[in-house]
């Protein structure tokens, strides 16, 4: 029952997810909106923007958790056509990709455009409607399999251009600031996914980088962009990085070496970056360890001291104290969901308790507040601290591994009918000893609402079995195949 167990729990991957990379509300690491180009008065010698975003991405990949996102358009955009054809908007992609995906083949990525530019009525118009380089790349990825295959889809890779830079600002940095040595090789995976992301959206010009490796720490592209990470001023999200230079490090740079060797070591390769797979890559991770909040100082002590990968697995398997204002809140958001969803209604407590594994483990890593939870409690209404565990739960689209458990619930399409998942919960919960992995099921309401939305740790046919048990002794065989 311990896989069970395991992912009667996916709703903690959301939390993971939020603050693995420092995606929370209060992380000092959000560096958003503001200009630190133009708005420190610096000649950028062209650049557009280097706009906010946040240093950790929703549900974070590697590569957003360090990135500087932009809302600017690229050269490649600025030039785009009134009525745009096939043929301008596959141009305008070959131009996006270049820089988005460089390795990929111009020629077959131009083939492969046009192909599903001509498969599709709609293609053109979604493909032109002002989408930045790196959107426009992943909507044609979506589009193609042969791009998706050369570019990915959704994810914007290191960009060779950027190696120089990376060690250029990275140099700097620590002038500016000295603690991030505390962070070692983080600094330049920082910088390497800032000029990553500012090439894709049009931000960084090839041109601007030629010769970085000898420049200055004043240059255009270096000193502003360190000084939005280091300074807080009046551009919205800077200062993002002032506690690094001020206090230090979250977690002592020798305890973060340690962790993440033995992370890298212990992460399968082509661990998917929901589930951590980014904690594999050493330089990243000691950012993570360094700077982000997502994973707590406790377990990232326990990481350095383990001997063996499962003993670091299980510094992971330790549940988020219970938190006293998560049990009204979690009540607000069955009620919300309910409200959006009918056919939860029977089975509204087992949501409650649900959400309230959730935010718990969202309270733990810092994502939410006991003092939010109060006073979104206390206004009793749907809003938005309620619709991202809400969204979560109903909509497969949203960020999070396990995102949607409600979804075909709602669409009179639920994983188990619930008759049958009441009789088989009537049966199990009794028969489930106190320290089992498992025993969440004992609970009658959590077992229903998990019983309607999951088959992966439990098939249908085991539930229809436990439905039809009469005593303790018919359950066992229930599991025979499981």
């Amino acid at each position: 029952m311990k896989e069970t167990r395991m992912r009667t729990y996916h709703f903690l991957i959301l939390a993971i997810g939020l603050g693995a990379f420092g995606c929370t509300k209060d992380s000092g690491t959000a560096l958003q909106g503001g200009n630190p180009v133009n708005d420190l008065g610096a000649d950028d010698g062209g650049v557009s923007s280097v706009d906010g975003g946040t240093i950790g991405g929703d549900m974070a990949t590697s590569t957003d958790a360090m990135a500087l996102d932009s809302t600017m358009m690229s050269a490649a955009d600025m030039g785009a056509v009134e009525e745009p054809t096939c043929e301008s908007t596959c141009n305008r992609f070959v131009e996006c990709a270049e820089v988005v995906c460089p390795m990929g083949n111009g020629i077959v990525l131009r083939a492969a455009c046009r192909m599903a530019c001509q498969d599709s009525d709609d293609f053109v118009e979604l493909a032109g409607d002002g989408q930045v380089c790196a959107d426009l790349v992943t909507f044609v990825g979506r589009r193609s399999d042969a791009v998706a295959e050369r570019c990915g889809e959704g994810t914007i890779p290191s960009n060779p251009i950027c190696e120089a830079y990376a060690r250029t600002a990275s140099a700097c940095m620590l002038e500016a600031c000295p603690n991030a040595e505390q962070i070692g090789p983080g600094n330049e995976a920082l910088f390497r996914s800032i000029c990553s992301d500012a090439i894709a959206r049009g931000d960084f010009q090839r041109a601007q980088l030629e010769g970085v490796e000898d420049a200055m720490c004043g240059h255009p592209l270096v000193g502003p962009v360190i000084a939005y990470l280091t300074t807080a001023s009046a551009n919205e999200g800077s200062g993002g990085l002032e506690p690094l230079c001020t206090e230090g490090p979250l977690v002592a740079g020798e305890v973060c070496h340690t962790a993440c060797e033995r992370l890298g070591e212990c992460i399968p390769e082509g661990t998917s970056e929901e589930m951590g797979g980014y904690l594999r890559d050493y330089p990243s991770c000691r950012y993570v360890c360094g700077v982000t909040e997502g994973i707590t100082d406790a377990t990232w002590s326990c990481l350095s001291t383990a001997n063996e990968c499962a003993e670091a697995f299980q510094c992971f398997d330790t549940e988020p104290a219970e938190v006293e204002e998560c049990r009204p809140y979690s009540e607000l958001v069955a009620r919300c969901l309910v409200g959006e969803c009918a056919q939860a209604m029977p089975v509204q407590a087992g949501v409650g308790k649900y959400a309230y594994g959730i935010c718990n483990a969202l309270v733990d890593n810092s994502t939410f507040t006991v003092e939010a939870l109060a006073e979104a409690t206390a206004q009793d209404q749907c809003g938005m601290m309620t619709e991202p565990i809400v969204r979560y739960l109903l909509d497969s689209a949203a960020p999070g591994e396990g995102s949607g458990a409600l979804e075909g619930l709602c669409a009179d399409m639920p994983a188990n009918p619930l008759p049958m998942c009441q009789a088989a919960c009537t049966q199990l919960g009794p028969c489930i000893p106190d320290d089992a992995d498992g025993r969440e099921l004992r609970d009658r309401d959590f077992c229903e609402i998990f019983c309607v939305t999951n088959t992966d740790a439990i098939s249908s046919d085991a539930w229809s079995c436990l439905s039809e048990a009469t005593m303790c002794a018919d359950v066992g065989p229930c599991f025979v195949d499981e």
